[in-house]
């Protein structure tokens, strides 16, 4: 009976059949039984000893005793405790007492958080957290960011008639006041606090806190834009103040650039502030230059102000979720932070008359989810604005549902970034690259050789040509012929994805590299050692040289690698291969590209990692990034 052709591995199994009482093969009895063993290598005899010398890198008595320092430290610093809830949840119906006098159509009223309560019910959400006692902030708490004037003026608003209340009002921007409005406030700022307190306590893995009024615009000493104190600021300083957290993420997206918090930790390190807003070149509220992506931060907060602003309206999912990749959360993981406070507002989200944007609702369970394998998983969100009474409960709903575990609702529509979008990355990015290594990698792209290794590129050429390094064509992804006979259904595109193909390619640079194919996850793996590594030179002590300098025959500078004997360098195979020509007339067999800083060994043909290299590949990365980091 032939067997199936996938059933043949040589020597190492066996097909057998189990015949049934009549002597005839059964299949439901037929069984595959591989037969394991080792026949060793084609050719080769198995050694009775294997070399242990040369395979490890042999450190100094100082460098181990740093790396036995670096290993405490860390055991020390990682705590492994499970909090006992996984969310906390606040809310205090008292907040709703805060309402406009003089305006029954103001977007800011109490239905918002109602709303969002009743759903968080009916879904069966809030049955699922550990639902906190609600407090009132105190005179102390609000001093934290507040000054005592201010705070004594709202304090004394609550005992002012209507008509004073009302002149009061028209001495902020865009703030009404009743004489509920004080009382109110401290409960939204006292009710984040009781979040903050429970996740800094290891009572809660994670919060949400439903408050009103908002927060973040509240400047130290003045209300503004529906806000009166600074709710998500006053838990920042209260975080850092009362449980000693030395770095705290404050991520705002809400549709509004949040002025307060970014002046009130402006030239704090400790608070890193990223806000993601609609900015229409100043002309959206607060209107300030302020909110623009030049704002950075001064002293010790230099680089620790990150601003998104947008400069048109009708921003996406994919908007918003390429900002989130390129850099929110490069910048987040580089700063490790010990807690993140979200200035959670919806008004960005799509039918909010205000924000004027296209985020769907489940977007923000999506933005939610993203955070919360930083800072061990203590993310809280605090509610800012959105105004959409028909969609903000379902925003928040998804919110509650990542923070308690739910996987988010996958998302189908405009995902491709605007071309405006792509624009406002980039500046962002342009401005806080002296300040984040993890924003410097658009430095340089891959050398060819390593993108064809990985297969990232195909290259269209004979094996003679490969040879000669004569290279024909090089065409990104998959050639033509695959794509003729793959199997698959493509899409439809929509109408977002359709705008911004033109700047696809512009995306790709400033993004930092080329797109790679779903079904591609291999890297090279460099061999530890190779024959030819005692043959460099000592590294001189001006270095390997500059990272920039251009090929000294060609004169070019793209894809230029240094000789590891002579430190000269040269283009490699892909643009006019005089790095190769080096090679046939020197025999200088290992080169070191200056753009990914790996290193080639022409005689053997593999890519080497060897602590050897490591002076040569440290002294390119200072040179190109400004740091140590390479080994």
């Amino acid at each position: 009976m032939p067997l199936q052709s996938c059933a043949h591995t040589g020597n190492v199994s066996d097909f057998k059949m189990f015949m049934d009482d009549a002597g005839s093969p059964n299949s439901v009895h037929q069984r595959h039984q591989p037969e394991v063993k080792y026949v060793g290598q084609l050719g080769v005899q198995r050694p009775e000893e294997f070399p242990t010398r040369s395979y490890y890198a042999v450190h100094t008595p100082e460098v181990k005793e740093e790396f036995e320092r670096r290993i405490t430290a860390l055991c020390k610093e990682t705590d492994l405790s499970v909090p006992e809830n996984r969310t906390c949840l606040i809310f205090d119906k008292r907040m709703t007492m805060h309402r406009c006098l003089n305006d029954k159509t103001h977007p800011e009223r109490p239905e918002r958080i109602l709303g969002m309560w009743k759903l968080l019910l009916k879904k069966g959400l809030a049955k699922k957290c550990l639902l906190l006692e609600p407090r009132s902030a105190t005179v102390d708490d609000l001093l934290l960011v507040h000054t005592k004037s201010y705070v004594e003026k709202m304090r004394n608003s609550q005992d002012l008639k209507r008509p004073e209340l009302i002149k009061l009002q028209y001495t902020f921007n865009s703030v009404y006041l009743s004489s509920d409005s004080f009382r109110s406030a401290l409960l939204a700022t006292g009710c984040l606090l009781q979040v903050v307190d429970s996740v800094c306590s290891g009572k809660s893995l994670n919060g949400a806190a439903i408050i009103r009024p908002p927060g973040h615009h509240a400047e130290s000493d003045e209300a503004s834009g529906f806000c009166i104190f600074n709710n998500v600021a006053v838990a920042a300083q209260y975080a850092i103040d009362q449980h000693g957290l030395k770095r705290v993420l404050v991520l705002d997206w809400d549709v509004h650039h949040g002025n307060g918090t970014q002046h009130m930790f402006y030239d704090d390190a400790r608070v890193l502030y990223i806000s993601i807003h609609r900015h229409d070149y100043g002309a959206f509220f607060p209107c300030t230059s302020d909110a623009d992506f030049t704002a950075i931060g001064v002293g010790a907060g230099k680089g620790y102000n990150i601003n998104i602003a947008w400069n048109e309206d009708g921003m996406t999912d994919g908007d918003y979720l390429a900002a989130f990749f390129q850099v929110i959360l490069p910048v987040a993981y580089s700063y490790d932070p010990e807690l993140i406070l979200v200035s959670c507002g919806f008004d960005s989200c799509v039918g909010d008359y205000l924000g004027n944007c296209y985020v769907t609702p489940q977007a923000y369970g999506h933005f939610t989810h993203l955070l919360m394998s930083l800072a061990k998983g203590k993310v809280i969100i605090a509610l800012e604005g959105g105004y959409n009474l028909g969609k903000i409960p379902e925003a928040m709903a998804h919110c509650v549902g990542s923070l308690l575990g739910e996987r988010p609702p996958m998302l189908v529509e405009c995902l491709s970034p605007s071309p405006g979008a792509v624009e406002s990355i980039r500046q962002t990015i342009e401005v806080h690259k002296p300040f984040w290594d993890c924003l410097r990698f658009d430095v340089d792209l891959p050398s060819q050789e390593l993108l064809i290794e990985k297969g990232i590129v195909e290259v269209g050429e004979s094996k003679q040509e490969e040879a000669t390094g004569q290279a024909t064509s090089v065409a990104v992804s998959a050639s033509d012929e695959a794509a003729k006979n793959a199997d698959m259904t493509v899409p439809k595109m929509d109408a977002n994805a359709n705008k911004s193909l033109d700047v696809t390619e512009e995306l790709i640079g400033a993004m930092g590299g080329l797109e790679i194919g779903v079904d591609e996850g291999g890297f090279v793996s460099p061999e530890p050692w190779c024959p030819h590594l005692d043959d460099i030179s000592r590294l001189p002590s001006s270095g390997v040289g500059d990272p920039y300098a251009p090929c000294v025959d060609c004169g070019l500078t793209r894809e230029v690698w240094t000789c590891l004997h002579c430190f000269q360098p040269y283009c490699g195979r892909y643009v006019k291969g005089h790095m190769i020509s080096h090679h046939d007339e020197t025999g200088h067999n290992m080169v070191l590209s200056f753009s990914d800083i790996s290193v080639w060994c022409y005689a053997c043909s593999v890519y080497v990692a060897n602590p050897l290299l490591d002076a040569a590949k440290e002294d390119v990365h200072i040179r190109k990034f400004g740091k140590s980091g390479c080994t």
